[in-house]
């Protein structure tokens, strides 16, 4: 999508990917497979491939990368039998440079993808929320509740609703 402000600037920007639709897709057949109309499976591969195509690379390099992950659990469709994990993985490598926060809530959500801590990171687990933005503290503070840092690393009334 090509944003124009008119006065013939204009910027490349996406307000959702195709590869981020597909991959909420398959996690809903996965989740609800009476209700929805289409293949998880399906939906996890067009996934991949709406990634590869996001980023200028061909649909055979998708069909070789589908190929290649086809025995890798935790990363391809059948050798992962919570197939929950493999779509979250896939949708971090084709969000992290576009949608960071999508993949820090899916984090949250799901658990997945599962990666190790940073060498000599403070606290033993990731935070479970972010910290509000000092101008919402400043312009909403009625509002806005005020957690202190230790409590973004546990979960507590500040906690995502999903989460308690």
């Amino acid at each position: 999508m090509i944003f124009n402000d008119g006065e013939g600037a204009s910027l490349a920007g996406y307000l959702i990917t195709a590869a981020e639709v597909k991959f909420l897709q398959a996690e809903a057949a996965v989740v609800y497979p009476t209700t929805m109309g289409f293949n998880a499976q399906t939906c996890f591969d067009s996934g991949i491939t709406a990634s590869f195509a996001t980023f200028g690379s061909s649909a055979s390099d998708a069909t070789t990368y589908l190929a290649a992950i086809a025995t890798k659990p935790g990363v391809g469709w059948n050798a992962t039998a919570n197939k929950i994990q493999a779509i979250q993985y896939q949708k971090w490598v084709a969000l992290t440079n576009i949608n960071p926060t999508e993949t820090f809530i899916s984090y949250n959500k799901t658990g997945f993808p599962q990666l190790p801590m940073p060498l000599g990171a403070y606290y033993s687990s990731r935070p479970n929320r972010l910290m509000y933005p000092q101008s919402e503290y400043i312009s909403n503070t009625a509002n806005v509740p005020n957690p202190s840092i230790d409590q973004m690393y546990s979960v507590n009334n500040f906690s995502p609703f999903w989460m308690k």
